[in-house]
């Protein structure tokens, strides 16, 4: 096959790929828009004024929006890395040339079309002209940061730890060198993960029922990751936003606790799936009912973790119990009708807003 022959397959295979994605994010972004129904535009908006705030320094966090710009990057280049790659058909892809680099060298375009804030850094860089770039060196590296690290999650998409650990490390030295020096740091450390990786896996050990379903959300913790940096990205807003207006704490924690809810949750809706896939081998073991019970481990361990994050911005034991029992009632709900997952999840919420307001106000 000729290389114009390639690229047009992978470009007609993105095109295939993008669309079953855009299907499968369908229900998640009807849900977001019932609730904020402004959002959207206003995301783009909010990523010119950070970019913005980002090339003049005159905002005291800006290494914090640097970040949360590189997070928001990363769940985006996480929803659309089988699209990039087309990874369903990886291996057909390198019998079809002789050389593997022109594979790599297709990602590329599609990874640069597909990552919207690199495209509109490059839209302000270029509207600033060289003069006035140079007088941002920072802003140079953050763009090459921005290409980089997308790289780095498009090959190495199972590395979560390294970002969480770029991300406190970028926190922690902030006050202490320069916001080029910043992103310097995270630039060489994205060189550094990008390196093949070395050794093997290791596969968790299974010895009861909640070893098989820790086992089992491993293989599967595509659907864990993406959660983290969801949960991540809204904390940081919720955290930016705190520091500006300390009076709006409660308000704020009850913003960051809805979306929490709906990423944590939403989780109960694969593990129903594959208790059901694997119902017909639990009922041949004797502790069959421990088994079915394990399917409710990870929407509590995401719903813990979650509410544990919220102290950060707002810490009060009634806000903490009644998020649990929502996140519970929740759970439950999409158990036994996966299909009402939406509405469980407005109403639920909504009744623990009314609740802890009452009880705010009292």
């Amino acid at each position: 096959m000729n290389y114009k022959a390639f690229f047009n397959y992978r470009a007609n295979a993105y095109q295939t790929q993008l669309k079953e994605v855009l299907a499968q994010l369908q229900k998640l972004s009807v849900m977001l828009m019932a609730f904020m129904y402004t959002a959207f535009p206003a995301l783009i908006l909010f990523i010119f004024l950070a970019l913005g705030q980002l090339v003049s320094l005159k905002n005291d966090n800006a290494v914090e929006i640097g970040v949360l710009l590189l997070l928001i990057q990363s769940i985006l280049l996480q929803s659309f890395s089988t699209a990039i790659l087309d990874s369903n058909h990886r291996q057909f892809q390198y019998s079809l040339l002789a050389k593997r680099f022109y594979v790599v060298l297709a990602d590329i375009p599609l990874l640069v079309i597909s990552h919207i804030i690199l495209i509109m850094s490059l839209v302000l860089a270029l509207s600033m002209g060289l003069s006035k770039l140079l007088l941002a060196p920072h802003f140079i590296v953050f763009i090459a940061v921005q290409l980089v690290s997308a790289i780095a999650m498009l090959y190495r998409p199972h590395n979560l730890f390294f970002y969480l650990v770029c991300v406190i490390a970028t926190l922690l030295i902030a006050d202490m060198v320069s916001v080029l020096g910043v992103f310097s740091i995270w630039l060489a450390l994205c060189l550094l993960f990008a390196l093949p990786r070395i050794g093997k896996e290791a596969t968790p050990l299974i010895n009861n029922a909640w070893g098989f379903w820790l086992s089992l959300n491993w293989k599967h913790r595509a659907l864990s990751e993406w959660r983290i940096y969801f949960v991540v990205i809204v904390l940081f807003c919720g955290v930016l936003t705190l520091n500006q207006r300390p009076d709006l704490e409660f308000a704020i924690a009850l913003f960051c606790a809805i979306f929490f809810m709906l990423v944590t949750t939403s989780i109960q809706i694969k593990q129903t799936e594959l208790a059901n896939h694997y119902a017909l081998w639990f009922n041949t073991l004797k502790n069959r009912d421990e088994f079915f019970r394990g399917q409710y481990l990870a929407s509590a361990i995401h719903s813990i973790a979650a509410v544990l994050l919220l102290t950060i911005i707002y810490f009060n034991v009634f806000f903490m119990v009644s998020y649990l029992l929502a996140s519970a009632a929740i759970t439950f709900a999409v158990k036994r009708k996966p299909t009402h997952f939406a509405l469980a999840w407005f109403v639920v919420s909504g009744v623990m807003c009314l609740v802890n307001y009452a009880a705010w106000l009292l």
